[in-house]
């Protein structure tokens, strides 16, 4: 069987189907699934995982989930969750409140629920955790670089004095005199005169 256009995922529109669509029927908030109007939407009839605009009110979502396209060949399609279709020029966006529910707008979607500023809000705190807390670590790994540097530039400290004795140790030997050295004596008395010292009497 053929699934091309006018078969494939529905249109969301925020507000309800045209006259001339097939409606899926209401999906969140003011949003509804259309499918074209000589198409079937068997998720109008029975509970199916993702609404599709099929050729009869039977289930195709496994046919066209293995060559996905929009139901109306002018549109584009979007996928999260599921995929789903927006009008040209639209642009398709999800929200957590409710849970991961998908719709369409003109130009690029703001947030304007409460759980999604309080989303964006949590996302800029942790990117500011992020960048403080990568500042930090780098601080820290910058000192502890400079800390290393640091130490190896400085002299090593001096090797322990050792108490050890020494590897060839001074002895003192008593050591004897030299048994040939010669003695000077004093010259021969005989042949030197001998004079009296006066008494001092006379």
């Amino acid at each position: 069987m053929n699934y091309n256009p006018p078969y494939g995922f529905p249109l969301r529109r925020n507000g309800t189907c045209l006259s001339t669509e097939t409606s899926c029927g209401h999906t969140w908030g003011d949003f509804y699934a259309c499918c074209p109007g000589n198409s079937k939407c068997p998720g109008a009839v029975q509970s199916i995982q993702n609404n599709v605009c099929c050729p009869e009110e039977s289930d195709c979502t496994s046919p066209l989930k293995a060559t996905p396209h929009c139901a109306n060949d002018t549109a584009t399609m979007f996928n999260h969750t599921g995929y789903f279709c927006c009008l040209e020029g639209q642009t398709g966006f999800w929200t957590d409140d409710p849970n991961n529910a998908v719709g369409c707008v003109d130009g690029v979607p703001t947030t304007s629920s409460p759980s999604s500023s309080n989303s964006s809000s949590t996302n800029k705190g942790a990117i500011a955790g992020g960048v403080i807390g990568g500042v930090a670590g780098l601080a820290i790994l910058l000192a502890l670089l400079w800390f290393f540097l640091r130490r190896r530039k400085q002299p090593p400290p001096p090797p322990p004095i050792s108490m050890t004795t020494p590897a060839n140790p001074f002895q003192d030997t008593p050591r004897e005199l030299d048994s040939q050295a010669n003695y000077p004596e004093l010259a021969d008395s005989s042949k030197q005169p001998v004079h009296e010292l006066s008494s001092g009497r006379d």
